[in-house]
Order: structure tokens, then C-alpha cells, then sequence
């Protein structure tokens, strides 16, 4: 997880005068297969396993907000770091894993997770998913949250 807010405090400077940025790219790319799959393969992103996230009303995909949000910020700056070393074809598969994770993303939390009432989500015609906000991803669900965020 360090490398992931290495990466990220990278993107912030001038990752000209950083040369080290290549590797410590390779090894972010290497941990983020290790969690979602290889980001040009159709299966991407792999779901997470049932300990780590609750499953999805797909029946299928496990989400945790947090998690993908972060990953999303290291793809994008996995695909910066190619685009700058001149690699248009790898900046171009790792943007398009970051637009991957946030359709799915939206597809798993953007919904109620089932039909009962205890998930119910505000409905919200101007949202890409029909309802208001994501939810967190966790296994138990409760229509108001708790302080120690142990529900949905």
C-alpha cells in the first residue's frame, strides 16, 4: 500500500526529476495486477475476494469504494508516467482501466445492492446510475450508517 501513496505523491511533482519513477511505475503496475487482474484483459477488474468486500446485486462483482477510488488514482498516474516516457499505447490501456473500474464501480455501488428495504437508495434521475451517490461496498447494510461505519 506504501507504493500506491508513492505513486500518488509522485503525480503531484515533477516526475522529470525523479529518476527513479520508471521502477517504482513497475511496481505499482506489478501490485495493482496482483489486486485487479491485468488492466488490458476483459475480466478486468477482477472482483474482490468475499472476505474483502460484500457481493454485488450482479451476483458477481465485489467492490469497496475506497480501495478502487485509490486505484483509480494510480492508474491515471501509471498512464501519465507512460505518456510522459513516450508510451502512448500503455498510457492508452491504463486509462482505459481506470474508465473500466469507474463504470463498474457504478454498476456495483451506484445501485441498491438488493430489493429489501433496509437497501434502499434515493432515486435520482439525473445520476448516470438512477440513484443518489455509491455505496461503500461493506458486507452489512443499515439505511442509516453507524459512527463506527461497520454498515453500508
Amino acid at each position: 500500500k506504501l507504493q500506491f501513496l508513492y505513486l500518488i505523491d509522485i503525480h503531484t511533482r515533477d516526475t522529470h526529476c525523479l529518476p527513479s519513477m520508471p521502477a517504482e511505475a513497475a511496481r505499482a503496475a506489478e501490485l495493482l495486477e496482483s489486486i485487479y487482474g491485468p488492466a488490458d484483459a476483459a475480466s478486468f477488474p477482477e472482483p474482490f475476494p468475499p472476505g474483502e468486500a460484500a457481493l454485488c446485486a450482479d451476483g458477481h462483482q465485489r467492490r469497496y469504494l475506497w480501495t478502487d477510488a485509490f486505484a483509480v488514482l494510480a492508474y491515471m498516474s501509471l498512464a501519465d508516467a507512460c505518456f510522459r516516457d513516450g508510451d502512448g499505447a500503455k498510457a492508452t490501456v491504463y486509462t482505459r482501466a481506470a474508465n473500466a473500474l469507474i463504470d463498474t464501480v457504478h454498476r456495483c455501488l451506484g445501485v441498491p445492492r438488493s430489493h429489501r428495504s433496509d437497501d434502499a437508495m434515493l432515486r435520482d434521475p439525473e445520476s448516470p446510475t438512477g440513484y443518489v451517490g455509491l455505496r461503500i461496498g461493506k458486507a452489512d447494510t443499515r439505511k442509516v450508517t453507524d459512527a463506527g461505519m461497520q454498515y453500508d
